[in-house]
């Protein structure tokens, strides 16, 4: 046997290591892919999970706050007074007693909330403030009042934007300080239908950013994470966890949440989130958004992130991941699948190369020998020498061809007489396709006979004498068209008492397998009453078994009255 040439065993160790490489590689991408996918799961859910959270504790941070302002404003005591005070002058002494049972109410309500700064009651028509309550870190601002939110609060509760207060508030530290972040909640005091006045707190807005989650308080993995919020025109509203880092670097001042200019990921991502916001309104759960393809993220590298609107206001709730962070177990990954698709290929290359010197030849052999049989060679065999599974293979398959070759030759001999049996099969085929033929033929010739017969002819089923067949003058007869006439019995069609008549003649027939002939029957029919002339006989099958009735009828009603006729004109004359 002449061995495989040394430049196919090396075409072969090519392929292999290059099949083997891209099944590799295939296999790598498709690993790759399966994690990416989960990966991009995992931070979508964090990151959803961070906004949206983050967003609704907003939001109940912010409901609690405007509940707080109506309780106030909605207070029994206070409504008492000031409608007390309407209907008191101010020399009276009455009036300073409900005037000081009005303060202590508010200082009350002002002091239990450590979120309000100061409260104040405004005239209802002139906006000025007519009591105020403060807390106990704050004076009572001097100079010309702030009328925000007066008019809007005289209908409805109104919620003021975030702002920068133009008097000394408490910062962080509790120190008083300038350009503190606050933010106005007023509602209107009813009595009734009655607007007594507008009350209008200061809220503190410092302590917004202790209800915002980030992607770490969910997983241990990224320590990069943070979650802000964001107002309407992209100011940052919320201290947020590298603000320190900020500040220290000069990026932003202390009051970096009120200041800092902030775009999410480019400018047309940031508006379509922020316009989305607007125009869901009040929504008990606003839907998220996430962007995992990356942006340009509050500490200035890039991030990937995910922002829900709070509901009821303009404002996002943002939760970002540094990028690399984010997606360094991929890039890990695919380290690992480039260095392990290196080995294995360098591993094929080896095996590729033994196995072109010790296999493939002998294959390649066995399937020269395999196609000349096929080509119809029937005298060429393998005859390898040797052991081994392939050299077993080879014998297998000289066995298999002696075994063909004697089996070729018994099916020549049959095949003779096999042509001439399926001849005569086709001839017998050919045979039974003509009579069928003409049994169908003559069936239909029978169908049309029947049927253009001008007697009523019928046939009846012997075990439930229910019609089987009616024909085109039984139809014309009965005046009912034969198809609600088929499988119905003479009780279905006509009355009982013509029904037990035709029943009875019907059953004496198929008891003795004879003919039975009424002369007369009267039928009442769609066109009236009509005589007939009927003969009811049994159809036997092979074994001489009653199968059908059939029925012939004759209509003699005009033979019979024409009869009728002669007679009584016969009579007549001999009279």
């Amino acid at each position: 046997m002449k061995l495989y040439p040394r430049s196919i065993r090396v075409n072969v160790v090519v392929v292999t290591a290059v099949a083997t490489l891209l099944a590799a590689a295939a296999m790598g991408f498709t690993h790759y892919r399966v994690l990416e996918q989960r990966s991009e799961s995992d931070l979508v859910r964090l990151l959803t999970l961070s906004a949206s959270e983050s967003a609704s504790r907003v939001a109940r941070w912010l409901q609690d706050r405007k509940d707080a302002a109506a309780g106030i404003a909605g207070s029994a005591t206070l409504i008492d007074e000031l409608r007390r005070i309407r209907h008191l002058a101010v020399e009276d002494d009455e009036y300073f007693l409900a005037l000081f049972r009005l303060k202590r109410e508010l200082d009350q309500n002002t002091l239990s909330q450590r979120f309000i700064y100061e409260t104040t009651i405004h005239d209802a028509h002139s906006g000025a403030v007519f009591l105020a309550s403060t807390g106990p870190e704050m004076e009572l601002p001097a100079g010309k009042d702030d009328h925000r939110g007066l008019v809007e609060g005289r209908t409805h509760l109104w919620v003021s934007p975030l702002f920068t207060a133009a008097q000394l508030l408490p910062d962080e530290s509790g120190k008083p300080a300038m350009g503190v972040p606050c933010m106005f909640i007023a509602a209107p005091i009813r009595d009734g239908e009655e607007l007594l006045g507008v009350l209008r707190v200061r809220v503190r807005v410092l302590d917004i950013g202790e209800n915002l989650l980030r992607a770490a308080n969910y997983s241990d993995m990224y320590a990069t994470s943070e979650t802000y919020i964001l107002n309407g025109e992209g100011l940052l509203l919320s201290p947020t966890h590298c603000e320190p880092d900020l500040r220290e670097s000069g990026r932003i001042r202390q009051r970096a949440m009120l200041e800092l200019q902030h775009r999410l990921p480019p400018v047309s991502a940031a508006a379509t989130g922020t316009e989305t916001s607007r125009r869901q309104g009040p929504s008990p759960q606003p839907d998220t958004t996430v962007n995992l393809r990356g942006y340009a993220g509050i500490g200035g590298h890039k991030a990937v992130g995910a922002w829900t609107p709070v509901a009821n206001t303009d404002w996002l709730c943002v939760a970002e991941i540094d990028h690399a962070e984010a997606f360094a177990p991929l890039a890990a990954l695919s380290r690992s699948t480039l260095y392990v698709s290196l080995t294995i290929v360098a591993l094929v290359v080896g095996l590729s190369s033994w196995l072109a010197m010790r296999i493939v030849a002998p294959l390649q052999h066995v399937g020269e020998v395999a196609s000349r049989l096929a080509a119809g060679d029937r005298s060429v065999r393998c005859r390898l020498q040797g052991k081994g599974e392939i050299v077993s293979l080879a014998h297998a398959f000289d066995h298999m061809a002696d075994s063909n070759q004697e089996t070729l030759i018994h099916l020549e001999k049959n095949a003779a007489s096999l042509a001439e049996t399926n001849r005569r099969l086709e001839a017998e085929l050919s045979e039974r396709h003509r009579a069928e033929q003409q049994l169908r033929t003559a069936n239909a010739f029978l169908d049309s006979v029947i049927d253009n017969v001008p007697t009523m002819l019928f046939m009846k089923s012997a075990d439930d004498l229910r019609m089987v067949r009616f024909n085109k003058a039984g139809e014309e007869l009965v005046g009912l068209p034969r198809e609600s006439l088929i499988g119905k019995t003479d009780f279905d069609i006509y009355p009982r008492e013509e029904a037990e008549f035709f029943a009875a003649k019907d059953r004496e027939v198929l008891r003795g397998m004879t003919m039975v002939e009424i002369d007369e029957e009267e039928l009442l029919t769609e066109n009236g009453l009509r005589i007939l002339h009927t003969k009811k006989i049994p159809v036997c099958d092979e074994q001489g078994r009653a199968q059908y009735l059939l029925g012939i009828s004759e209509d003699i009603t005009e033979k019979k009255q024409t009869l009728e006729a002669l007679k009584a004109a016969k009579e007549a004359a001999e009279s």
